[in-house]
């Protein structure tokens, strides 16, 4: 039997195929035995360099510790910029003249639409950070209707950073004017670091209480439901709470289906590493397109990869037909190399 038609016969029988995976699922992270057959003393330089390997790992496990206390320092001149900010979106702080000019022309949004005669009173900056997380992939499915007239209401949001903790844990703070769906001034995320393989990894989070005013809790929906009393015609309705989809959940605690976790530490990533600073960008919409090109990039390096891979396997395959006349299956293609986040640098 050709090695053609051991594949046709695999291809065409989900028993064969199931049974082929299993077999090669046990054999996934085997040695191939070149290890063992190297000589002994060559194996030994194999254990010096496994030495020198998880020196690295320590090294640059000490470097991230020391760019996030280099972040943690920084941190504290970026909030009198950010205070300055909130001032100016709220409508507590009026900037001057001399403050709003702009070097470059095309960043001039006073330039942007016409002046009316009479413009309308505005305080501060409306809807600014609805407005940006609005303008965030990450938002675009997960905001309600209903999330959407509560945070029309959010101040500001911060970061800052814990005290007396070992490791550069934090606290996301988003505040709140008064609104008529909950009496919180203030709700928070704190999140909690731990030691990873070689880098700081997110341990845990905890929430907040939101002390919600009657009939507007956004996290659940009331439910009626008919309920007969055994043995008679007598029927009462009862209502229930079951929980619904809200951006709101994110200050919940509870956790209860698989990949919830994973899911809170990516927002709480895109909050303090997009969001708080870069608030301006995603309100005007140039944040998205700044990200998009970093994501491009990334996704074209792998394009190119692939492309050589199909190249290589194509020359492989090429030369096969001519020195064979039957055709013989393709090789297994090469690994695909994780895509590398795009760095996310502070202004």
């Amino acid at each position: 039997m050709s090695n053609q038609e051991a594949a046709n016969i695999i291809a065409n029988s989900p028993y064969a195929m199931n049974l082929l995976q299993q077999r090669l699922g046990e054999l996934y992270g085997r040695s191939s035995g070149y290890l063992e057959s190297l000589p002994l003393a060559v194996r030994k330089r194999l254990n010096a360099l496994r030495n020198l390997q998880n020196k690295h790992k320590d090294i640059e496990y000490e470097f991230r510790l020391a760019v996030a206390e280099l972040e943690k320092q920084f941190s504290e001149r970026y909030a009198e910029m950010y205070k300055k900010r909130t001032e100016i979106v709220t409508g507590a702080y009026e900037p001057t003249e001399e403050e709003c000019k702009v070097e470059d022309a095309s960043e001039d949004f006073a330039k942007v639409g016409e002046v009316k005669e009479k413009e309308e009173e505005m305080k501060g900056v409306p809807e600014f950070w609805l407005s940006s997380l609005k303008n965030h992939d990450m938002f675009t499915e997960l905001l309600t209707e209903d999330d959407c007239g509560a945070l029309q209401y959010l101040t500001n949001i911060e970061c800052r950073y814990l005290e007396g903790k070992e490791l550069p844990s934090f606290e996301l703070k988003f505040y709140f004017s008064e609104n008529p769906y909950f009496t919180n001034e203030v709700l928070t995320k704190t999140v909690y670091m731990k030691k990873g393989d070689s880098d700081l990894d997110y341990d845990y989070t905890e929430g907040c209480k939101i002390d919600w005013k009657e009939g507007k809790n956004l996290t659940v929906e009331l439910v009626s439901k008919k309920q007969r009393k055994p043995g008679t015609k007598i029927t009462r309705v009862v209502k229930s709470e079951v929980p619904r989809q809200s951006f709101f959940n994110y200050f919940s605690d509870k956790k209860e289906e698989e990949g919830e976790e994973e899911f809170d530490f990516e927002i709480t990533d895109v909050f303090k590493n997009e969001i708080i600073p870069y608030a301006l960008l995603w309100f005007t919409g140039e944040a998205k397109d700044m990200f998009d090109e970093e994501e491009d990039y990334g996704s074209e390096e792998e394009d190119d990869e692939e492309s050589e891979e199909e190249s290589e396997e194509e020359s492989e395959e090429d030369s096969e037909e001519e020195s064979e006349p039957e055709a013989k299956p393709k090789g297994n293609k090469k690994g695909k190399k994780p895509q590398q986040q795009p760095d996310c640098k502070q202004q």
